[in-house]
């Protein structure tokens, strides 16, 4: 689980990120990453239910966020994500998972070194 500092809560934010950051998009899923001023990044991660049951669903999570929390010390502060996952989220070797988060971040260049 995330520490309360760095989630992104409430339907704003969320909507926020989405209709104003930059969308990358990727196998596991798109990221919307907006730049704010904030001192610590701040993610969200949303799983449709179109992806199967609540089980499914929390499982995607639970990956996601665990991939989130391996690279949150290097990302940027003040960086807002939100991730929407696709089905590759659920059915990809760990490894992988944590490898395509990383190059989409990237992408976005708000992941430093």
């Amino acid at each position: 689980m995330l520490k309360k500092p760095y989630r992104l809560k409430g339907r704003g934010s969320f909507q926020e990120v989405i209709t104003r950051g930059n969308p990358v998009r990727g196998r596991l899923g798109v990221v919307f990453l907006l730049q704010g001023k904030e001192e610590t990044p701040r993610v969200g991660i949303s799983v449709p239910s179109r992806l199967g049951s609540a089980v499914r669903r929390n499982r995607i999570r639970r990956r996601l966020r665990e991939a989130v929390r391996r690279l949150l010390p290097r990302l940027r502060a003040g960086t807002r994500l939100v991730i929407i996952a696709r089905e590759a989220a659920e059915k990809e070797d760990f490894s992988r998972l944590c490898r395509e988060l990383e190059s989409m971040l990237k992408k976005g260049s708000v992941l430093g070194d």
